[in-house]
């Protein structure tokens, strides 16, 4: 991924994209929009150096959350943004920081706005935090269970947390069974919804997880014939007809394939909703750390695994 400050200010910007496709490699590019929205010519030279998803910052739908959360009206600008996106064909996940008595009762309206658009492939809320740093505004402090138990709320309970918790729980234990990565990095809770024009069917409603969940429990230490069986998506159907199955098995066997990329990966009739998890002074947990793949904890300091070396987070428990 390619974030940081603002990556579309880099002046090298189309270069890097084309080395990262050279290489084999997708690149994601997360990014506020502005220029975005300034210079439509950058989003046609992205896409034409390779560049196929974007990572979009889009907190709601009133410039008072943008003036309270960044400062500027941003409305107009993210519009223009996910039009010159649209027009030159790269797909989007909006990103939308969430902060208690800001924003925190759109999140059913952030939803059904992204579905409504069919180059926008997801949707990820980010809790905001004092994430370890002094001063932080704690009367804004929203947690991803609060999340959750919002988007429950906001949705009629379509969306659960239970369900949520439970497609976790099978993820996990897929992911521990066939050992494609290193488990123990489930912060960010994602969910999967199976999208029919402006509206959606959740996962839970498609597959019966908590039978899947059980079973793949159950096939831990068991021979390989025997756990493509216990696997077997037919004997957990819900509601979902073959070509639903189909399509959420391959997207489920991209999600957990070795070097996977850090985008999108699903069809186009498959929709990711994710909740971020807050990695501060009040939720850091020292034993998920220690099995992380992208991240150290040494010496009671948080490091990030970047390929020029460690490089220290400001990060602190």
């Amino acid at each position: 991924a390619l974030l940081g400050g603002e990556p579309t200010l880099y002046p090298d910007l189309l270069q890097v994209v084309s080395m990262i496709r050279l290489r084999g490699g997708a690149p994601v590019l997360c990014s506020n929009g502005i220029r975005l929205a300034e210079e439509p010519a950058l989003a046609e030279q992205l896409a034409a150096a390779g560049l196929q998803e974007v990572h979009l910052q889009f907190d709601g739908f009133d410039d008072e959350i943008y003036l309270r959360m960044r400062g500027r009206r941003m409305v107009e600008i993210k519009e223009r943004a996910l039009e010159n996106l649209a027009r030159s064909g790269i797909r989007v996940i909006l990103l939308a920081t969430i902060e208690a008595g800001v924003n925190d009762d759109v999140l059913d309206q952030l939803l059904d706005y992204a579905l409504g658009r069919p180059h926008i492939k997801g949707l990820i809320f980010r809790p905001a935090g004092a994430s370890g740093a002094p001063g932080g505004k704690e009367e804004v402090d929203i947690f991803p269970v609060d999340v959750l138990r919002l988007l429950e709320s906001q949705t009629g309970g379509r969306i659960s947390e239970a369900d949520v918790e439970m497609f976790q729980r099978v993820a996990f234990r897929l992911v521990r069974l066939l050992r494609t990565t290193a488990p123990g990095c489930f912060k960010d809770r994602f969910y999967v919804l199976l999208r029919r024009g402006g509206s959606y069917t959740p996962v839970s409603e498609l597959l019966n997880l908590g039978r899947m969940e059980e079973a793949l429990r159950q096939g831990a230490g068991r021979s390989p014939a025997r756990l493509l069986k216990l696997l077997n998506p037919v004997r957990y159907l819900g509601k979902a007809d073959l070509r639903q199955l189909l399509t959420l098995a391959r997207f489920s066997l991209q999600q957990v394939s070795p070097g996977r990329s850090s985008g999108f990966t699903g069809g186009d009739g498959l929709f990711v909703l994710g909740v971020a998890g807050l990695c501060d002074r009040y939720n850091f947990d020292q034993r998920v750390t220690e099995t992380c793949p992208s991240s150290l904890f040494i010496n009671n300091r948080f490091y990030r695994k970047l390929p020029q070396g460690l490089v220290r987070s400001n990060i602190r428990p």
